[in-house]
């Protein structure tokens, strides 16, 4: 495809956008909460309503872009990203911050994986491995740049500021694609709106389950029926694609252990990426006392080594192929988890750190490796919406990672403060109850690292 280049750039600059709203709305949560006089129960959906919509919008958008190209795909999210941007800067009710966030959700599930797909595509196969770790490294450097350009917007201009600061990106952004971006035409395809309406349905009946869980002992009835409903809906939906003629996916693709193994470590890892990047700011203003340039200082850590390893690791996958860098990274994000926890128990900070930095080393191997075996592994025909499953199930993995950090935090922190007898009851229940949250993403991700096993090998 000619003008690669600038192609890369064009794409580059939606999926800046899509990062920094990952990075720079967490560090926006205490001003929002004390602007609207939010609840925590409504900042979990401020960020579990976006990844919500991303992971609807994600297997639905790649679908769509198998039927009527990627290019109308790529424009649609486009469009959506300005318009939720606008109205998220100029929200004034928790209401209408909420829609502004379902609508950049939208925009960044539509766009994601058709911006990847595209760009990788632009260029000769043989250099496939460190394309997607230059992607992956504009990725890294927009959350690497993200809490610092967050944390400046908010404390010197407000929280509204790190919503307006998409709308000249994204319209440079939508400039370029018209202008690259080649016309496809309609494949004849009939679209899947029932598997549609199915899919979304169980994402947001688990959501809104995970979302609502803390009120098991006040409200079992509501938390029983969305278990239910989401488990009907869930034999509804692979009922239908198993009858279906033009499927919202092909089942074909869940039969390849390869990429169900992919799918499981990716998830897994969104998972516990959402869960620190939801509590990791809370904790550090509330309990440590950080002001809000000092959490994005912290949080940099990460996301510098995010940036400068993911290139790197393009290049070592062509080399060695993605299993042992996978595997590495996995084995990095248990010990980040353990030292995390351990370092607020003896409350030693460098030990923190390196926490924060061996994260980053995880997140470097992990995004990259995933995304270059998954598309290894799927056949082209199936690719948009096979790339549009994985992000969707990436997305709703951060989501549910969101919603549980939120109610688990409380629980936790309830149960410590009981536990404990002596000493400063308040601030050792935060230390304890982080650490016990910790813990738990440390298990997790040691069990999501077996499965690194069946990644393809060089």
């Amino acid at each position: 495809m000619p003008y690669a280049w600038f192609i890369f750039f064009a794409m580059s600059c939606f999926i800046a956008i899509v990062n920094l709203d990952m990075t720079t709305v967490n560090l926006a949560l205490a001003d929002i909460a004390e602007h609207m006089q939010a609840e925590l129960s409504v900042l979990q959906w401020v960020i579990s309503g976006y990844y919500l919509m991303t992971a609807i919008a994600f297997l639905i958008a790649g679908r769509a872009a198998e039927i009527v190209g990627r290019r109308q795909t790529f424009l649609f999210a486009m469009f959506c990203i300005v318009l939720g941007s606008f109205v998220s800067a100029t929200a004034s009710l928790p209401l209408s911050l909420l829609c502004g966030r379902f609508i950049q959700g939208i925009g960044a599930g539509c766009g994601f994986s058709v911006a990847v797909l595209i760009t990788i595509e632009a260029f000769p196969p043989k250099i496939s491995g460190r394309i997607t770790g230059l992607i992956i490294t504009v990725a890294a450097g927009s959350q690497a740049i993200g809490p610092s350009i967050g944390a400046h917007l908010i404390a010197y201009y407000g929280w509204p500021y790190i919503f307006w600061i998409n709308l000249p990106i994204a319209l440079l952004s939508l400039l370029l694609a018209l202008w690259l971006l080649p016309k496809e035409s309609h494949n004849g395809t009939t679209f899947d709106y029932l598997g549609t309406v199915y899919f979304s349905l169980l994402i947001l009946s688990s959501i809104t389950l995970l979302n609502n869980f803390q009120q098991l002992r006040v409200n079992a009835f509501l938390v029983v029926a969305l278990l239910l409903i989401s488990i009907g809906v869930l034999l509804l939906f692979f009922r239908h694609l198993k009858k279906a003629a033009s499927p919202l996916f092909s089942l074909s693709i869940l039969e390849q252990r390869r990429f169900v193994a992919i799918l499981f470590v990716r998830a897994s890892s969104m998972f516990v990426w959402a869960i620190l990047f939801f509590i990791l700011p809370l904790y550090l203003q509330d309990t440590l006392g950080y002001s809000v340039l000092e959490t994005g200082n912290q949080m940099l850590m990460i996301t510098i080594v995010f940036g400068i390893l993911s290139s790197a690791n393009g290049f070592w996958m062509e080399k060695i192929g993605t299993r042992l860098p996978c595997a590495l990274g996995m084995l990095c994000a248990v010990l980040s988890f353990i030292l995390a926890a351990v370092s607020q128990i003896i409350e030693w900070p460098l030990l923190f750190d390196l926490a924060l930095i061996l994260f980053g080393v995880h997140s470097a191997l992990i995004v990259s490796g995933s995304i270059h075996a998954a598309v290894l592994s799927l056949p082209k025909v199936h690719r948009d919406s096979g790339m549009g499953l994985f992000y969707s199930l990436t997305f709703w993995a951060a989501a549910a990672g969101a919603a549980i950090a939120g109610f688990s935090t409380e629980a936790l922190l309830h149960g410590w403060v009981h536990y404990l007898e002596s000493g400063d009851i308040a601030m050792t229940a935060s230390h304890y109850a982080f650490a016990s949250l910790m813990g738990f993403c440390a298990i997790l991700s040691f069990i999501a690292g077996l499965a690194t096993r069946h990644f393809p090998e060089g």
